[in-house]
């Protein structure tokens, strides 16, 4: 039986200066009304979209991915979605991913766009998801 989503919901954002390994945080527990990160907890979600796009930095390429677990390595078992290779001037668009996982116990998830180079890479963002029970 398929768990019953509550609501498409939708993360936006700019990110900070990001290298290769670092992760933009989504507050997923907040959707269920927590207030801050102890109140949060492990949330089950479903994936429907991931849009990137590079705004700056020395990067030629970027691969976005999605993790349970800050810092979790590629093709561990806390990686959820891996992207595409995607040129700097090109827009990554994934739709239809209906992809479910859970959340940490923070009610958190982890989008990595991985440059391919520098340590000035800013990202724009969208993640749409929906809460399951």
């Amino acid at each position: 039986m398929s768990p019953t989503a509550v609501r498409l919901s939708r993360k936006t954002g700019t990110s900070a200066v990001l290298a290769a390994g670092t992760d933009i945080v989504l507050q997923i527990g907040q959707d269920l009304g927590a207030t801050n990160t102890d109140e949060a907890q492990r949330v089950k979600v479903k994936i429907q979209r991931i849009k990137i796009k590079w705004i700056s930095g020395t990067a030629a390429t970027f691969t976005p991915s999605m993790f349970s677990e800050t810092g979790a390595a590629l093709a561990d078992i806390e990686q959820e979605y891996l992207g595409a290779l995607t040129a700097v001037a090109a827009i990554f668009d994934a739709t239809n991913i209906q992809g479910y996982c859970y959340t940490d116990l923070r009610g958190r998830l982890y989008l990595r766009p991985t440059p391919n180079a520098g340590a000035d890479n800013i990202f724009k963002y969208q993640v749409y998801y929906e809460v399951c029970f």
